[in-house]
């Protein structure tokens, strides 16, 4: 008798374990919310860049640096310490 009611309330305990995690996992997707990676979209964001003969390197340090934005790229298919020169005068990114 005794092993029957312990075997009654593991089974009890597992169902409930099993409800409690159901439960935290639904209220997980009740909770999301949306979000956004960055804070102000491109196309609002104007800078003035003048560079000549800098990497770049160079030339995304500099647009990081007057924007919120980072930038990352593949070093494999971009060379960082390619030269270039640009002269853009309050221009959206």
């Amino acid at each position: 008798m005794r092993l029957k009611v312990l075997r009654q309330i593991m089974t009890m305990s597992k169902f409930a374990f099993y409800a409690l995690f159901i439960q935290c996992m639904f209220a997980g997707l009740l909770l999301a919310d949306d979000v956004r990676s960055q804070s102000s979209s491109i196309e609002e964001i104007y800078v003035s860049v003048k560079l000549e003969e800098a990497t770049l390197k160079d030339v995304f340090t500099n647009l990081e640096n007057q924007t919120d934005f980072s930038f990352s790229y593949n070093q494999g298919i971009i060379d960082l310490d390619e030269i270039v020169t640009t002269v853009v005068i309050n221009e959206s990114l």
